[in-house]
């Protein structure tokens, strides 16, 4: 994933001049676009599902208690107005549905990791769910 906004998503080399037509991916040649067709990573059915069928399309996971956020501290990000603002940018909400689609999450959350837009709104969420403990003799 690049940050540039104007680079195909599938190679990374080229500027992009196609769009898919189901999930809006930019890729730069008939190739790229046939290989993000055959990767499986595709998103139309999530994206155009009703919201009781999108429950379909989110594989069922079990964490450990340790790893699951407590909905209060979710209910605190539903409502935080500085996440809401930085979801407004559409190169963000592509890589967050280019991860929630990938076969290999930790591999495009590295790459993701990489873009002033991603991190801006791993830090926001950071910071709603485990907010810094408040030093008390640094006063």
């Amino acid at each position: 994933m690049m940050c540039d906004a104007n680079w195909c998503a599938v190679c990374k080399v080229e500027q992009f001049k196609y769009r898919c037509p189901k999930c809006q991916l930019k890729s730069c040649s008939l190739a790229c676009s046939k290989k993000h067709l055959e990767s499986g990573l595709c998103v139309e059915a999530c994206r155009s599902a009703t919201p009781n069928d999108s429950m379909k399309c989110v594989p069922v996971v079990e964490f450990e208690p340790e790893n699951v956020v407590p909905a209060e501290l979710l209910a605190r990000l539903r409502e935080s107005a500085e996440l809401k603002d930085v979801l407004r940018n559409p190169d963000l909400r592509r890589f967050l549905t280019v991860l929630s689609a990938s076969g290999n999450p930790w591999r495009d959350l590295k790459e993701a990791m990489q873009c002033p837009v991603f991190i801006s709104f791993a830090d926001i969420c950071l910071k709603i769910i485990d907010p810094p403990e408040k030093d008390e003799n640094l006063l």
